[in-house]
Protein backbone atom coordinates (compact mmCIF):
# COMPACT_ATOMS: atom_id res chain seq x y z
CA UNK A 1 0.00 0.00 0.00
CA UNK A 2 2.59 2.48 1.26
CA UNK A 3 4.37 1.73 -2.25
CA UNK A 4 1.46 2.42 -4.78
CA UNK A 5 0.46 5.62 -2.38
CA UNK A 6 4.57 6.06 -3.06
CA UNK A 7 4.14 5.88 -7.03
CA UNK A 8 1.04 7.44 -7.15
CA UNK A 9 2.57 10.72 -5.24
CA UNK A 10 5.76 10.48 -7.48
CA UNK A 11 3.36 10.21 -10.60
CA UNK A 12 1.63 13.11 -9.70
CA UNK A 13 4.84 15.31 -9.00
CA UNK A 14 6.31 13.86 -12.39
CA UNK A 15 3.45 15.35 -13.97
CA UNK A 16 3.13 18.44 -12.32
CA UNK A 17 7.00 18.93 -13.53
CA UNK A 18 6.61 18.03 -17.05
CA UNK A 19 3.53 20.79 -17.24
CA UNK A 20 6.28 23.21 -15.39
CA UNK A 21 9.15 21.90 -17.81
CA UNK A 22 10.92 20.86 -14.70
CA UNK A 23 12.06 17.36 -15.26
CA UNK A 24 15.02 17.82 -16.99
CA UNK A 25 16.24 20.23 -13.61
CA UNK A 26 15.02 17.63 -11.35
CA UNK A 27 16.50 14.30 -9.28
CA UNK A 28 14.13 10.94 -10.66
CA UNK A 29 13.98 8.31 -7.59
CA UNK A 30 13.36 5.02 -9.09
CA UNK A 31 12.08 1.43 -6.66
CA UNK A 32 9.84 -0.94 -6.79
CA UNK A 33 7.74 -3.34 -4.15
CA UNK A 34 9.34 -6.48 -5.87
CA UNK A 35 12.44 -4.99 -4.75
CA UNK A 36 10.95 -6.43 -1.35
CA UNK A 37 10.63 -9.61 -1.87
CA UNK A 38 13.96 -10.96 -2.48
CA UNK A 39 15.10 -13.34 0.43
CA UNK A 40 11.99 -12.03 2.97
CA UNK A 41 8.92 -14.01 3.99
CA UNK A 42 5.91 -13.56 1.90
CA UNK A 43 2.48 -14.50 2.56
CA UNK A 44 1.43 -17.42 4.50
CA UNK A 45 4.59 -18.18 5.14
CA UNK A 46 5.21 -14.47 6.59
CA UNK A 47 2.20 -15.25 8.40
CA UNK A 48 3.31 -18.49 9.93
CA UNK A 49 7.04 -17.26 11.12
CA UNK A 50 7.41 -15.63 14.81
CA UNK A 51 9.32 -12.57 14.45
CA UNK A 52 12.56 -14.46 15.61
CA UNK A 53 12.69 -17.30 13.33
CA UNK A 54 11.83 -14.63 10.72
CA UNK A 55 15.51 -13.42 11.51
CA UNK A 56 17.22 -16.36 11.93
CA UNK A 57 16.03 -17.59 8.15
CA UNK A 58 16.30 -14.51 6.75
CA UNK A 59 18.30 -12.38 8.54
CA UNK A 60 21.11 -11.70 5.99
CA UNK A 61 22.88 -8.41 5.91
CA UNK A 62 21.65 -7.40 2.80
CA UNK A 63 17.68 -7.62 3.99
CA UNK A 64 14.73 -5.71 2.76
CA UNK A 65 14.28 -3.94 5.78
CA UNK A 66 17.41 -1.46 3.98
CA UNK A 67 14.70 -0.10 1.87
CA UNK A 68 12.44 0.38 3.73
CA UNK A 69 14.94 2.49 5.90
CA UNK A 70 15.08 4.91 3.22
CA UNK A 71 11.53 4.47 1.03
CA UNK A 72 9.13 3.86 4.25
CA UNK A 73 6.51 6.35 5.50
CA UNK A 74 9.24 7.16 7.89
CA UNK A 75 11.92 6.32 5.91
CA UNK A 76 14.60 9.46 5.54
CA UNK A 77 13.25 9.82 1.73
CA UNK A 78 9.80 10.71 2.56
CA UNK A 79 11.17 14.08 4.54
CA UNK A 80 9.63 16.78 3.42
CA UNK A 81 13.02 18.13 1.43
CA UNK A 82 13.34 15.24 -1.03
CA UNK A 83 9.57 16.39 -2.08
CA UNK A 84 10.95 17.47 -5.46
CA UNK A 85 12.21 14.11 -5.84
CA UNK A 86 10.07 12.59 -9.47
CA UNK A 87 9.08 8.93 -7.19
CA UNK A 88 8.91 6.45 -10.39
CA UNK A 89 8.51 2.59 -10.76
CA UNK A 90 11.52 1.12 -11.69
CA UNK A 91 10.03 -1.05 -14.94
CA UNK A 92 11.33 -4.91 -15.46
CA UNK A 93 14.08 -5.33 -17.35
CA UNK A 94 14.22 -7.03 -20.75
CA UNK A 95 15.84 -10.23 -21.02
CA UNK A 96 18.23 -8.42 -23.97
CA UNK A 97 19.16 -6.33 -21.23
CA UNK A 98 20.42 -8.30 -19.14
CA UNK A 99 21.84 -10.18 -21.64
CA UNK A 100 23.39 -7.70 -24.04
CA UNK A 101 23.08 -4.18 -25.06
CA UNK A 102 20.11 -4.64 -26.80
CA UNK A 103 20.49 -3.49 -31.05
CA UNK A 104 17.75 -0.65 -31.38
CA UNK A 105 15.75 0.20 -33.92
CA UNK A 106 16.69 3.46 -35.92
CA UNK A 107 14.08 5.82 -36.95
CA UNK A 108 14.55 6.96 -40.16
CA UNK A 109 12.63 10.28 -39.06
CA UNK A 110 14.85 10.92 -36.03
CA UNK A 111 17.75 9.59 -37.31
CA UNK A 112 18.15 8.49 -33.46
CA UNK A 113 17.90 5.38 -31.18
CA UNK A 114 13.86 4.47 -29.84
CA UNK A 115 15.32 2.27 -27.46
CA UNK A 116 13.74 -0.65 -27.53
CA UNK A 117 15.14 -4.40 -29.09
CA UNK A 118 14.55 -5.61 -31.86
CA UNK A 119 16.41 -8.85 -33.13
CA UNK A 120 18.62 -11.57 -31.51
CA UNK A 121 20.80 -10.96 -28.74
CA UNK A 122 24.60 -10.51 -30.12
CA UNK A 123 26.33 -8.85 -26.99
CA UNK A 124 26.47 -9.78 -23.86
CA UNK A 125 26.38 -8.55 -20.40
CA UNK A 126 26.10 -11.88 -18.28
CA UNK A 127 26.00 -15.41 -19.93
CA UNK A 128 22.98 -17.08 -21.21
CA UNK A 129 23.83 -20.22 -19.31
CA UNK A 130 23.97 -18.59 -15.73
CA UNK A 131 20.85 -16.39 -16.26
CA UNK A 132 18.52 -19.62 -16.95
CA UNK A 133 19.93 -21.23 -13.84
CA UNK A 134 19.32 -18.21 -12.10
CA UNK A 135 15.59 -18.27 -13.44
CA UNK A 136 15.49 -22.59 -12.92
CA UNK A 137 16.40 -22.12 -9.39
CA UNK A 138 14.41 -19.47 -8.62
CA UNK A 139 11.25 -21.71 -10.68
CA UNK A 140 11.65 -24.51 -8.27
CA UNK A 141 11.39 -22.69 -5.15
CA UNK A 142 8.07 -20.96 -6.09
CA UNK A 143 7.38 -24.85 -6.51
CA UNK A 144 8.30 -25.95 -3.11
CA UNK A 145 6.68 -22.52 -1.72
CA UNK A 146 3.41 -23.06 -3.76
CA UNK A 147 3.38 -26.88 -2.24
CA UNK A 148 3.93 -26.33 1.37
CA UNK A 149 2.79 -22.07 1.47
CA UNK A 150 4.09 -22.11 5.44
CA UNK A 151 7.11 -23.39 4.59
CA UNK A 152 10.32 -21.42 3.75
CA UNK A 153 11.98 -22.14 0.52
CA UNK A 154 15.22 -20.52 0.31
CA UNK A 155 18.01 -21.54 -2.01
CA UNK A 156 21.75 -20.63 -2.09
CA UNK A 157 23.79 -19.49 -4.91
CA UNK A 158 27.08 -20.00 -3.08
CA UNK A 159 28.09 -19.57 0.63
CA UNK A 160 26.58 -15.78 0.86
CA UNK A 161 23.74 -15.74 -1.72
CA UNK A 162 20.44 -16.47 -1.08
CA UNK A 163 17.48 -16.33 -3.60
CA UNK A 164 14.14 -16.58 -3.24
CA UNK A 165 10.99 -17.87 -5.60
CA UNK A 166 10.92 -13.75 -5.94
CA UNK A 167 14.45 -13.17 -6.45
CA UNK A 168 15.24 -13.12 -10.11
CA UNK A 169 11.68 -10.82 -10.37
CA UNK A 170 13.42 -8.48 -7.88
CA UNK A 171 16.76 -8.13 -9.89
CA UNK A 172 15.14 -7.81 -13.04
CA UNK A 173 13.43 -4.72 -11.47
CA UNK A 174 16.60 -3.46 -10.22
CA UNK A 175 18.37 -3.63 -13.64
CA UNK A 176 15.16 -2.23 -15.13
CA UNK A 177 15.38 0.92 -13.19
CA UNK A 178 19.35 1.37 -13.83
CA UNK A 179 18.20 1.05 -17.95
CA UNK A 180 14.92 3.45 -17.00
CA UNK A 181 17.14 5.72 -15.05
CA UNK A 182 19.61 5.64 -18.16
CA UNK A 183 16.70 6.44 -20.57
CA UNK A 184 15.11 9.07 -18.59
CA UNK A 185 18.27 10.97 -18.24
CA UNK A 186 19.68 11.07 -22.14
CA UNK A 187 16.10 11.33 -23.42
CA UNK A 188 15.51 14.45 -25.60
CA UNK A 189 13.56 16.35 -24.06
CA UNK A 190 15.05 15.32 -20.60
CA UNK A 191 12.99 13.45 -18.12
CA UNK A 192 15.18 13.57 -15.27
CA UNK A 193 18.65 15.42 -14.17
CA UNK A 194 19.76 12.90 -12.80
CA UNK A 195 18.46 10.05 -10.73
CA UNK A 196 18.95 8.03 -7.51
CA UNK A 197 17.55 3.78 -7.96
CA UNK A 198 16.75 2.21 -4.83
CA UNK A 199 16.73 -1.36 -5.51
CA UNK A 200 18.06 -4.37 -4.55
CA UNK A 201 19.72 -6.88 -4.75
CA UNK A 202 23.01 -5.23 -5.39
CA UNK A 203 24.97 -5.98 -8.50
CA UNK A 204 28.56 -4.99 -8.35
CA UNK A 205 30.33 -8.94 -7.31
CA UNK A 206 27.87 -10.03 -9.85
CA UNK A 207 30.27 -10.70 -13.09
CA UNK A 208 29.49 -12.60 -16.46
CA UNK A 209 28.89 -15.62 -15.38
CA UNK A 210 28.05 -14.35 -11.36
CA UNK A 211 30.56 -14.80 -9.00
CA UNK A 212 34.26 -13.90 -10.22
CA UNK A 213 37.65 -15.31 -8.65
CA UNK A 214 35.98 -18.46 -6.66
CA UNK A 215 34.77 -15.84 -4.33
CA UNK A 216 31.03 -15.85 -3.52
CA UNK A 217 28.74 -13.50 -5.39
CA UNK A 218 28.25 -11.61 -2.28
CA UNK A 219 24.35 -11.01 -2.19
CA UNK A 220 24.89 -9.82 -6.06
CA UNK A 221 22.54 -11.53 -8.58
CA UNK A 222 22.70 -9.05 -11.59
CA UNK A 223 25.17 -6.44 -12.47
CA UNK A 224 22.95 -3.78 -12.48
CA UNK A 225 25.37 -1.13 -13.48
CA UNK A 226 27.38 -2.92 -16.02
CA UNK A 227 23.72 -3.58 -17.43
CA UNK A 228 22.83 0.45 -17.47
CA UNK A 229 26.16 1.45 -19.03
CA UNK A 230 25.88 -1.10 -22.12
CA UNK A 231 22.19 -0.33 -22.61
CA UNK A 232 23.39 3.87 -22.77
CA UNK A 233 26.65 2.57 -25.31
CA UNK A 234 23.70 0.56 -27.41
CA UNK A 235 20.56 2.33 -27.51
CA UNK A 236 21.29 5.58 -26.37
CA UNK A 237 24.32 6.65 -28.82
CA UNK A 238 22.95 9.37 -30.07
CA UNK A 239 24.25 10.82 -26.39
CA UNK A 240 26.39 8.26 -25.48
CA UNK A 241 29.90 7.10 -27.05
CA UNK A 242 31.73 6.81 -23.53
CA UNK A 243 30.32 6.16 -20.28
CA UNK A 244 32.26 5.64 -16.71
CA UNK A 245 31.19 3.67 -13.92
CA UNK A 246 32.51 4.99 -10.37
CA UNK A 247 32.20 2.32 -7.56
CA UNK A 248 32.66 3.86 -3.92
CA UNK A 249 31.08 0.80 -1.97
CA UNK A 250 33.61 -0.42 0.53
CA UNK A 251 34.07 -3.81 -0.99
CA UNK A 252 35.75 -3.58 -4.55
CA UNK A 253 33.21 -4.09 -7.38
CA UNK A 254 35.12 -6.77 -8.77
CA UNK A 255 31.65 -8.48 -10.87
CA UNK A 256 31.24 -4.91 -12.34
CA UNK A 257 35.13 -4.75 -13.25
CA UNK A 258 34.97 -8.33 -14.78
CA UNK A 259 32.09 -7.09 -17.36
CA UNK A 260 34.09 -3.82 -18.21
CA UNK A 261 36.81 -5.92 -19.05
CA UNK A 262 34.77 -8.72 -21.08
CA UNK A 263 34.83 -5.70 -23.88
CA UNK A 264 38.31 -6.22 -24.68
CA UNK A 265 40.19 -9.74 -25.99
CA UNK A 266 40.73 -11.90 -22.78
CA UNK A 267 42.42 -14.82 -22.17
CA UNK A 268 40.48 -17.42 -20.63
CA UNK A 269 42.39 -20.12 -18.57
CA UNK A 270 40.63 -23.33 -17.24
CA UNK A 271 42.40 -26.36 -15.57
CA UNK A 272 40.91 -29.85 -15.05
CA UNK A 273 42.85 -32.75 -13.27
CA UNK A 274 41.61 -36.08 -14.12
CA UNK A 275 44.00 -39.35 -13.93
CA UNK A 276 47.09 -37.59 -12.32
CA UNK A 277 47.10 -34.99 -15.03
CA UNK A 278 46.05 -31.56 -14.87
CA UNK A 279 44.65 -30.47 -18.50
CA UNK A 280 44.70 -26.54 -19.43
CA UNK A 281 42.54 -24.75 -21.53
CA UNK A 282 43.22 -21.38 -22.96
CA UNK A 283 40.61 -19.28 -24.97
CA UNK A 284 40.22 -15.79 -25.71
CA UNK A 285 36.93 -13.81 -25.24
CA UNK A 286 35.61 -10.55 -26.39
CA UNK A 287 31.90 -9.80 -25.84
CA UNK A 288 31.58 -5.88 -27.06
CA UNK A 289 28.25 -4.10 -25.94
CA UNK A 290 28.62 -2.40 -28.74
CA UNK A 291 31.41 -2.61 -31.03
CA UNK A 292 35.17 -3.65 -30.89
CA UNK A 293 35.89 0.04 -29.86
CA UNK A 294 33.93 -0.18 -26.62
CA UNK A 295 36.91 -1.03 -24.19
CA UNK A 296 38.06 2.65 -25.30
CA UNK A 297 34.59 4.53 -24.21
CA UNK A 298 34.20 2.34 -21.16
CA UNK A 299 35.75 3.29 -17.70
CA UNK A 300 35.71 1.56 -14.49
CA UNK A 301 36.98 3.40 -11.19
CA UNK A 302 36.95 1.74 -7.99
CA UNK A 303 37.91 3.20 -4.60
CA UNK A 304 37.65 0.20 -1.57
CA UNK A 305 39.12 -1.13 1.16
CA UNK A 306 41.33 -3.50 0.97
CA UNK A 307 44.05 -5.57 3.29
CA UNK A 308 44.11 -8.13 5.97
CA UNK A 309 40.69 -8.60 8.14
CA UNK A 310 40.65 -9.36 11.60
CA UNK A 311 44.39 -10.99 13.14
CA UNK A 312 43.90 -14.34 11.00
CA UNK A 313 45.55 -13.16 7.87
CA UNK A 314 42.67 -13.64 5.45
CA UNK A 315 42.21 -10.65 2.89
CA UNK A 316 38.94 -8.28 3.44
CA UNK A 317 36.25 -9.52 1.11
CA UNK A 318 36.67 -10.02 -2.45
CA UNK A 319 40.53 -9.67 -1.60
CA UNK A 320 40.69 -7.99 -5.55
CA UNK A 321 41.86 -4.67 -6.83
CA UNK A 322 44.78 -4.46 -4.55
CA UNK A 323 47.72 -2.75 -5.37
CA UNK A 324 49.09 -5.77 -7.12
CA UNK A 325 45.98 -5.85 -9.11
CA UNK A 326 45.96 -2.92 -11.15
CA UNK A 327 45.17 -3.52 -14.68
CA UNK A 328 46.85 -2.67 -18.18
CA UNK A 329 43.63 -1.24 -19.81
CA UNK A 330 43.69 2.71 -19.08
CA UNK A 331 39.88 2.62 -18.40
CA UNK A 332 40.01 -0.04 -15.08
CA UNK A 333 41.73 2.40 -12.27
CA UNK A 334 41.55 0.95 -8.46
CA UNK A 335 41.99 2.45 -5.69
CA UNK A 336 42.29 0.66 -2.68
CA UNK A 337 42.81 2.01 0.76
CA UNK A 338 43.31 0.47 4.12
CA UNK A 339 40.14 -0.53 6.18
CA UNK A 340 38.88 2.18 8.36
CA UNK A 341 40.55 5.04 6.71
CA UNK A 342 39.83 7.98 7.97
CA UNK A 343 37.72 10.68 5.77
CA UNK A 344 40.56 13.23 5.04
CA UNK A 345 42.74 10.33 3.52
CA UNK A 346 39.95 8.60 1.76
CA UNK A 347 39.18 11.90 0.26
CA UNK A 348 42.39 12.53 -1.57
CA UNK A 349 42.76 9.29 -2.78
CA UNK A 350 39.50 9.53 -4.83
CA UNK A 351 40.53 13.20 -5.70
CA UNK A 352 43.69 12.23 -6.93
CA UNK A 353 43.45 8.46 -8.25
CA UNK A 354 39.66 8.72 -9.48
CA UNK A 355 38.33 11.87 -10.00
CA UNK A 356 41.21 13.59 -12.10
CA UNK A 357 41.36 10.10 -14.20
CA UNK A 358 37.55 10.46 -14.87
CA UNK A 359 37.52 14.08 -16.01
CA UNK A 360 40.35 13.16 -18.68
CA UNK A 361 38.25 10.30 -19.64
CA UNK A 362 35.58 12.84 -20.45
CA UNK A 363 31.97 10.52 -20.46
CA UNK A 364 28.79 11.20 -22.01
CA UNK A 365 27.28 9.26 -18.99
CA UNK A 366 28.60 8.68 -15.18
CA UNK A 367 26.99 5.50 -13.25
CA UNK A 368 27.37 5.45 -9.64
CA UNK A 369 27.84 2.59 -7.60
CA UNK A 370 26.77 3.84 -4.49
CA UNK A 371 27.96 1.66 -1.82
CA UNK A 372 27.54 3.32 1.94
CA UNK A 373 29.42 0.67 4.21
CA UNK A 374 32.26 2.75 4.18
CA UNK A 375 30.34 4.49 6.93
CA UNK A 376 31.52 4.57 10.62
CA UNK A 377 28.41 2.94 11.85
CA UNK A 378 27.91 0.12 9.43
CA UNK A 379 28.21 -2.92 10.97
CA UNK A 380 31.26 -4.34 8.88
CA UNK A 381 33.17 -1.78 10.70
CA UNK A 382 35.55 -1.61 7.76
CA UNK A 383 35.28 1.93 6.85
CA UNK A 384 35.45 5.33 8.66
CA UNK A 385 33.56 7.90 6.80
CA UNK A 386 30.79 10.02 7.52
CA UNK A 387 27.66 11.52 6.46
CA UNK A 388 29.39 14.43 5.25
CA UNK A 389 31.60 12.42 3.52
CA UNK A 390 29.10 10.34 1.03
CA UNK A 391 27.89 13.94 0.57
CA UNK A 392 31.09 15.56 -0.64
CA UNK A 393 31.70 12.42 -2.99
CA UNK A 394 28.03 13.18 -5.03
CA UNK A 395 28.59 16.60 -5.05
CA UNK A 396 31.71 16.26 -7.03
CA UNK A 397 30.86 13.71 -9.26
CA UNK A 398 27.61 16.04 -9.84
CA UNK A 399 30.45 18.53 -10.57
CA UNK A 400 32.40 16.47 -12.89
CA UNK A 401 28.78 15.61 -14.66
CA UNK A 402 28.04 18.67 -15.15
CA UNK A 403 31.20 19.66 -16.62
CA UNK A 404 31.49 16.37 -19.07
CA UNK A 405 27.84 15.95 -19.87
CA UNK A 406 25.37 18.23 -18.83
CA UNK A 407 24.65 16.76 -15.73
CA UNK A 408 23.73 12.84 -16.94
CA UNK A 409 24.43 10.94 -13.59
CA UNK A 410 22.62 7.83 -12.72
CA UNK A 411 23.23 6.54 -9.42
CA UNK A 412 22.56 2.43 -8.25
CA UNK A 413 22.41 1.60 -4.53
CA UNK A 414 24.82 -1.07 -3.59
CA UNK A 415 26.35 -1.72 0.16
CA UNK A 416 24.77 -0.45 3.15
CA UNK A 417 23.86 -2.56 6.52
CA UNK A 418 23.02 -0.66 9.14
CA UNK A 419 19.11 -0.48 9.76
CA UNK A 420 18.70 -0.17 13.03
CA UNK A 421 17.14 2.74 13.89
CA UNK A 422 14.93 3.16 10.30
CA UNK A 423 15.86 6.91 8.95
CA UNK A 424 18.24 7.54 11.83
CA UNK A 425 20.43 4.86 11.03
CA UNK A 426 24.04 5.44 9.03
CA UNK A 427 22.55 3.72 5.91
CA UNK A 428 19.43 5.93 5.80
CA UNK A 429 21.09 9.15 6.86
CA UNK A 430 23.93 8.52 4.23
CA UNK A 431 21.37 7.65 1.36
CA UNK A 432 19.94 11.00 2.36
CA UNK A 433 22.66 13.21 2.34
CA UNK A 434 24.09 11.32 -1.06
CA UNK A 435 20.49 12.26 -2.96
CA UNK A 436 20.31 15.71 -1.27
CA UNK A 437 23.10 16.37 -2.94
CA UNK A 438 22.30 14.91 -6.17
CA UNK A 439 18.71 16.98 -5.58
CA UNK A 440 21.19 20.49 -5.02
CA UNK A 441 20.37 23.32 -7.13
CA UNK A 442 23.95 25.25 -6.57
CA UNK A 443 25.56 22.46 -8.21
CA UNK A 444 23.10 22.70 -11.45
CA UNK A 445 25.66 24.39 -14.21
CA UNK A 446 28.72 24.46 -12.26
CA UNK A 447 31.55 22.41 -14.22
CA UNK A 448 34.22 20.43 -11.90
CA UNK A 449 37.60 21.95 -11.81
CA UNK A 450 40.31 20.10 -10.42
CA UNK A 451 42.13 22.81 -8.78
CA UNK A 452 39.04 23.62 -7.33
CA UNK A 453 38.11 20.64 -6.17
CA UNK A 454 41.56 20.24 -4.18
CA UNK A 455 40.53 23.58 -2.48
CA UNK A 456 37.14 22.52 -1.67
CA UNK A 457 38.53 19.17 -0.21
CA UNK A 458 41.50 21.08 1.84
CA UNK A 459 39.08 23.37 3.32
CA UNK A 460 36.74 20.85 4.04
CA UNK A 461 39.13 18.59 6.21
CA UNK A 462 40.71 21.84 7.76
CA UNK A 463 36.80 22.61 9.24
CA UNK A 464 36.56 18.97 10.04
CA UNK A 465 39.88 19.68 11.95
CA UNK A 466 39.15 22.70 13.70
CA UNK A 467 35.50 21.01 14.80
CA UNK A 468 37.34 18.16 16.53
CA UNK A 469 39.29 20.45 18.28
CA UNK A 470 36.70 22.38 19.49
CA UNK A 471 34.75 19.41 20.25
CA UNK A 472 38.23 18.02 22.17
CA UNK A 473 38.30 20.96 23.97
CA UNK A 474 35.70 21.18 25.22
CA UNK A 475 35.28 17.79 26.32
CA UNK A 476 38.18 18.38 28.62
CA UNK A 477 36.16 21.52 29.90
CA UNK A 478 33.31 19.45 30.91
CA UNK A 479 35.77 16.71 32.57
CA UNK A 480 37.31 19.49 34.25
CA UNK A 481 34.11 20.96 35.79
CA UNK A 482 34.14 20.62 39.90
CA UNK A 483 31.34 18.06 40.99
CA UNK A 484 28.21 19.27 42.42
CA UNK A 485 27.85 18.06 46.17
CA UNK A 486 24.36 16.72 47.17
CA UNK A 487 22.47 16.97 50.31
CA UNK A 488 23.69 13.64 51.12
CA UNK A 489 27.34 14.46 50.66
CA UNK A 490 27.60 12.39 47.17
CA UNK A 491 28.86 14.21 44.08
CA UNK A 492 27.66 13.77 40.59
CA UNK A 493 29.30 16.17 37.28
CA UNK A 494 27.08 17.85 35.29
CA UNK A 495 26.76 19.32 31.44
CA UNK A 496 26.70 22.65 32.72
CA UNK A 497 28.57 24.56 35.15
CA UNK A 498 26.71 25.63 38.24
CA UNK A 499 27.44 29.17 39.82
CA UNK A 500 25.29 31.50 41.83
CA UNK A 501 23.54 34.18 40.30
CA UNK A 502 22.64 37.69 41.44
CA UNK A 503 19.29 37.69 40.03
CA UNK A 504 18.63 41.29 41.52
CA UNK A 505 21.83 42.64 39.12
CA UNK A 506 20.56 39.95 35.95
CA UNK A 507 16.83 41.70 36.90
CA UNK A 508 18.31 45.46 36.36
CA UNK A 509 20.70 44.27 33.60
CA UNK A 510 17.70 43.09 31.81
CA UNK A 511 15.54 46.64 32.40
CA UNK A 512 18.65 48.65 31.71
CA UNK A 513 18.72 46.49 28.09
CA UNK A 514 15.26 46.80 27.01
CA UNK A 515 14.84 50.64 28.17
CA UNK A 516 17.85 51.67 25.91
CA UNK A 517 16.26 49.26 23.61
CA UNK A 518 13.54 51.38 23.46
Amino acid sequence: EHAAEAAAAGEAAAKAAAASGAEARATALYAHPACLLHTAPVGREYDALSPAEARRLYGQPECAERLRTMLAPYGSLRAARFAPLLRRVAPRAQLADVLRAAQCRISRRLGACEGRVVGMPRRRVHEFSYYDALRRQCAGLAEQSEAEPAKPAIGRVDTDTEVTAHSLVAALHAAGGAVQAVADVCASPRRARNAFCAVRPPGHHAGPRGAVGGQSAGFCLLSTAAIGAAYALACRREVVRRVAILDYDVHHGNGTQECVRNVRPTERVESFSAAGATLRLSRVECKPWLSEEDGDNVFFGSIHGFGEEGGGGGQFYPGSGGPVDQSAEPSVINSPVGLRTPSAQWRRFMSEKLLTPLAAFGPDLVIISAGFDAHAHDPLEAGALLDSDFEWMTAELVGLAERCCDGRLVSLLEGGYQTAGGPLASLGRAAAAHVAALMDPTLVGVPWDARACGERLESGIAAAAEWRAARATAATSAAAAPAETQEDGSSRRSKRSRTDVDYTALQAEIEAEEGGGA
